[in-house]
């Protein structure tokens, strides 16, 4: 080996510090996200409804590839593609380990499945109970102490917990009964400082038509809308996807209000690059997503809407 080596010390000379930045660029990474055009995924697969009633085409939600802190090579690549998008990383982000990150992006994915079953439901007139329980706690910064990503917040000083800031930064004392993995457990006054997110968790306690939740590749809360408006069609007898392949993003809130999301730019790439007929755009996104969609050669229709009954009425006029 040694004298191998030898033999080829000119070689490795002249092509080891190539090597080296070569490996570097592949594999340090930067403090910079990278979006790229993903994939649409078709709801019913995730959410099942007992029901008898059929459909030609399918409602789907649309995600996108998403690296947290890209490498140097994977930045100088893809920002010279102009379907994708590099930006720095939030420091929040930065600061959160892989499973907190991940574990984000359940919640919101979570909360937004059961408010899409609970809109879809209140717009077929089916009916539907649930109740409110509490703050799911999203992400704390790092001065917070006493909570946890994960943590249902029930009640603050005995109080129910729907009305709360949570912001203790002012040194603010306070008693929190939280759930946290199934236990409910009380956290201390002293043990409570930074700041808190949270979404707003409901639970349902029955419907009148049965349904399943399965698991999904995907995170976070962008597929409401779309979740919505399938949940919805799998409960009244006509067909409104047409045979269509529709698509779109937008949170969904319990009252069917739909909310910005990001990267949508690349979410109408992906639409483009799937043959999406119809694809639906939270009205506060329309403009950014307009600038990427008048690029494209398509006869696929951009609709902006603000709650899911702008969606649904789009539909109904149809036919």
């Amino acid at each position: 080996m040694i004298k191998l080596l030898k033999e080829y010390r000119v070689f490795l000379i002249a092509y080891l510090p190539l090597y080296i930045v070569l490996m570097l660029a592949l594999t340090v990474k930067t403090n910079y996200m990278i979006d790229v055009p993903g994939e649409i995924n078709p709801v019913n697969a995730v959410i099942e409804i007992d029901s008898q009633n059929t459909q030609k085409g399918s409602f789907n939600t649309t995600s996108v590839w998403e690296i947290k802190q890209g490498t140097l090579f994977q930045r100088l690549f893809f920002e010279r593609i102009p379907q994708a998008e590099v930006y720095p990383t939030p420091e929040y982000v930065i600061s959160l380990s892989d499973i907190d990150y991940s574990k984000q992006g359940s919640i919101s994915k979570d909360v937004s499945i059961t408010a899409s079953i609970i809109n879809g439901f209140k717009a077929a007139g089916k009916n539907i109970t649930y109740h409110y329980e509490g703050k799911y706690v999203y992400s704390i910064t790092k001065d917070t102490k006493g909570l946890k990503i994960g943590d249902i917040i029930v009640a603050e000083n005995g109080t129910l917990a729907y009305n709360i800031l949570i912001d203790y930064r002012d040194g603010k004392t306070t008693e929190f009964e939280i759930i946290r993995d199934g236990k409910k457990i009380t956290v201390s006054p002293e043990s409570v400082t930074g700041t808190a997110l949270y979404y707003d968790y409901y639970v349902i306690d029955s419907s009148e038509i049965e349904f399943r939740i399965n698991s999904s590749n995907t995170e976070g809360p962008s597929g409401g809308l779309l979740q919505s408006l399938a949940v919805y069609n799998m409960l009244t007898e006509f067909d409104y996807t047409y045979g269509y392949k529709i698509a779109g993003t937008g949170t969904i809130d319990i009252n069917g209000n739909v909310g910005a999301i990001g990267a949508v730019k690349e979410k109408i790439y992906t639409a483009h690059y799937n043959k999406v007929k119809i694809f639906f755009v939270p009205e506060d996104n329309y403009d950014e997503a307009y600038s990427a969609y008048k690029n494209l050669k398509t006869d696929m229709k951009l609709i902006s809407v603000s709650t899911l009954n702008d969606a649904i009425s789009y539909l109904e006029g149809l036919k």
